[in-house]
């Protein structure tokens, strides 16, 4: 049994707890995934980890309430347990091995997917890469993007559909603009499959080494379906395996709205 610390409402459509976890904690990073168990659920769901605390033996995960296994967790207070904590899955991120000095970095998070960009962000501007930062969603309460990431970028920007959170627009409306206002080495994408596709063909247009994470997509199908594989250049690869992050060029991602509309 591992206790639950601090289990927040982040947005409208998801929420972030602390797990006790000494273990996992120290052998986890960026890329990786956990399952959770409940109680008396046979149901395992994944989970976006987005904060590791190996000071403290704790790791912070998001998830969506799509179901009644994480709509259970979604009412968990401090001090209430989750049964099993299974992972990490994957590999951890690959461009956090090399040598990012001075580069620069766009990270773009659509919906949930801000509150892993933080995790993102704070490692690879410790690798020395300058990092600029986009958050975009539908409106006030589903887009996030953590105060704490402003701090550690150069640029932070805020776009939803309405207005009524940061600028009026949205990341596909905005992005040929973001991209043109700077030489960027990398850019990193982490949202919906339509916004993933966009983005990466903007970016790779202009020749910008580019990667996205599958996290936000793993928590996003209804009921107990979750997305398991992509396939790049025709080859299946198993989320589980290989992780979340991976680079863009030549990812089916019709194949990956196939998975998500079963």
């Amino acid at each position: 049994m591992y206790k639950v610390y601090k289990n927040v409402e982040m947005t409208k459509e998801g929420y972030l707890f602390g797990i006790e976890n000494k273990e996992a904690s120290e052998k986890c990073a960026p890329g990786q995934y956990f399952e959770l168990k409940l109680s008396g659920d046979d149901h395992r769901v994944p989970t976006i980890l987005t904060d590791i605390l190996s000071e403290r033996g704790i790791i912070k995960v998001v998830f969506r309430p799509i179901n009644d296994t994480t709509r259970a967790m979604a009412r968990f207070h401090d001090g209430d347990y989750v049964e099993e904590v299974y992972g990490p899955y994957g590999k951890k991120c690959p461009f956090l091995e090399k040598d990012m000095e001075g580069k620069k970095v766009l990270v773009v998070a659509e919906d949930l997917a801000g509150a892993q960009a933080y995790m993102l962000i704070h490692d690879i501007k410790k690798k020395g890469a300058v990092v600029d930062a986009v958050a975009g969603g539908r409106t006030k309460g589903c887009l996030y993007l953590s105060e704490f990431t402003g701090e550690l970028c150069r640029t932070y920007l805020n776009y939803s559909e309405d207005g009524t959170q940061g600028e009026e627009g949205t990341i596909c409306d905005k992005i040929e603009e973001i991209l043109s206002r700077d030489k960027y080495d990398m850019c990193v994408v982490l949202g919906m499959i339509d916004t993933m596709e966009y983005t990466v063909k903007k970016a790779m247009e202009k020749n910008i080494e580019t990667w996205v994470s599958l996290d936000p997509t793993i928590t996003a199908v209804n009921d107990y379906f979750y997305l398991q594989h992509v396939v790049i250049n025709g080859e299946t690869i198993e989320i589980c395996k290989e992780g979340t992050l991976f680079r863009a060029e030549n990812i089916n991602f019709d194949e990956l709205r196939n998975q998500l509309q079963r």
